[in-house]
């Protein structure tokens, strides 16, 4: 699963954020959220030209460096550029927590697209109760990450805070990622029928 993740993230998440880190050191903010942007595009456009599949992460990662560095440049104040997430990360929150009352646990949804499950794991008495909990785990996880990266804006300069909230956001979604992966590791075993997938590919038992 990782060797297959792995490129995607690598491509969309993270080298966007070590050269905007870099970039804002050397030229600037603004030239930094240029850089970022400009390698997204390039990825993107690579991509398209060679046939290769796009992942999501590279498709969304580029249309929100779009839209927020066109806001950013229109606005002339770049900490624009800044706001957006910290809604919709907020709106991600409430969309974890309500999705428990409404009986459609949205973890439940993303587990589906890294495994085959069958739709009793939900009603299952092991399996159910933890896609519920990773859904209250989800969505505080959110909202500590907006409260976290709000008093950042509030407290840093727009260089040191553009760097501070990528640490932040990788290191809070990173552990979430891997804690939920392991939990759901773990409950799935009581299901027999289901394949238990290693972090390194393949199935596991």
């Amino acid at each position: 699963m990782v060797r297959h993740a792995w490129p995607h993230v690598l491509e969309g998440s993270i080298v966007p954020f070590v050269l905007f880190a870099l970039t804002v050191r050397l030229a600037g903010i603004m030239a930094a959220l240029l850089v970022a942007l400009g390698w997204s595009v390039a990825a993107l456009a690579r991509r398209l030209w060679r046939g290769q599949r796009v992942s999501g992460i590279l498709l969304l990662g580029t249309l929100t460096l779009s839209a927020r560095t066109l806001f950013a440049l229109l606005s002339g104040n770049v900490t624009v550029y800044f706001l957006p997430p910290l809604v919709t990360t907020l709106a991600l929150a409430g969309a974890f927590a309500l999705s428990v009352p409404l009986g459609h646990p949205l973890s439940w949804r993303l587990a589906n697209d890294l495994w085959p499950l069958p739709a009793h794991a939900q009603l299952d008495p092991i399996v159910g109760p933890v896609f519920r909990r990773l859904c209250w785990m989800w969505a505080g996880v959110n909202v500590a990450k907006a409260g976290i990266n709000l008093w950042l804006l509030a407290t840093l300069a727009v260089a040191p805070y553009a760097i501070a909230k990528g640490v932040v956001s990788l290191t809070l979604m990173g552990g979430a990622v891997t804690f939920s992966y392991l939990w759901l590791r773990r409950a799935l075993v009581s299901l027999p029928e289901v394949p238990v997938i290693s972090l390194r590919g393949g199935a596991a038992r």
